[in-house]
């Protein structure tokens, strides 16, 4: 707060710099995905590329977030344990060794309230192909990329268009 920032990335800060000092490294991975998804919500990715023609792209409002392994699915059960009016239970973690990568869609704002989001832990090669459409690629670049992990070229556009219509990436046209 005191550099000007918003009041919610400044709360973050404080978080994460509380959570590491503490060493509790649920919390600070519950905070990573938080305030990726707050990112999500406020507005577009920064340094997005729109793909040109033929090519696909991750959508300015999705983002992809590193994580220890199981973030996503603790902080799920989480918040279902608190809108049921439960209290926190450290039986509910669920981290594992290794990392996940969690994919965040925001959807559309609807006046002043912030956009909902959409996250999904993505598993091998989902989560490396949506890391490969951070910058745009053509046909020829996803047929490699199909190759290399021995999916079909069809298949791979098939799976595609489904996260176009989910608004996880773009086509350009």
């Amino acid at each position: 707060v005191g550099s000007d920032a918003l009041l919610p990335r400044a709360f973050a800060a404080y978080l994460a710099r509380c959570t590491a000092e503490a060493g509790d490294a649920v919390a600070a991975a519950a905070l990573r995905l938080e305030a990726a998804m707050l990112e999500a919500r406020r507005a577009p990715r920064r340094g997005a590329v729109a793909p040109g023609p033929g090519e696909v792209a991750l959508a300015p409002e999705a983002r992809l977030v590193r994580l220890p392994r199981g973030t996503t699915a603790t902080v799920a059960a989480v918040r279902e344990r608190l809108e049921a009016g439960e209290g926190l239970d450290r039986a509910a973690v669920l981290l594992g060794p290794g990392d996940e990568t969690a994919l965040i869609v925001a959807g559309p704002r609807r006046g002043p309230r912030l956009a909902p989001v959409r996250v999904e832990a993505l598993e091998p090669p989902v989560d490396a192909l949506l890391a490969a459409l951070e910058t745009p690629l053509a046909a020829a670049a996803r047929a490699a990329f199909a190759e290399r992990h021995d999916a079909d070229v069809d298949a791979l556009e098939a799976f595609l268009d489904a996260l176009e219509r989910d608004g996880a990436v773009l086509r350009g046209r």
